[in-house]
């Protein structure tokens, strides 16, 4: 656990130094569920993105089978867009798909 805290710490750091101004920025977390294994690291993972100005979109994806929730740093989020970003940056191998929460 204390390495995950120190990346997203060391991410967060890095990325202040750039500009991102008008970039969506999604970011992909699993379910807050009570029954999970690591139901506390999922809820601190969620706290942590929210403090630092990420959104809940409202939006699920199936990534094979697996199911992840979706945060952007910027409203409104355009769930087409992310697919098709996430199509090319995979080569068209991408299985992600979008849907309304």
């Amino acid at each position: 656990m204390f390495l995950i805290k120190k990346w997203g710490i060391l991410i967060k750091k890095e990325s202040e130094s750039l500009d991102f101004t008008g970039l969506e920025i999604p970011r992909d977390y699993e379910p807050i569920r009570e029954d999970a294994d690591n139901y506390e690291q999922r809820k601190a993972r969620l706290s942590f993105y929210e403090r630092n100005g990420f959104y809940i979109t409202n939006y699920a994806m199936d990534d094979r089978g697996v199911d992840y929730e979706t945060m952007c740093n910027e409203l409104p989020f355009d769930p087409k867009e992310f697919e098709d970003a996430t199509a090319i940056l995979s080569f068209g191998l991408s299985s992600v798909k979008l849907y309304k929460r």
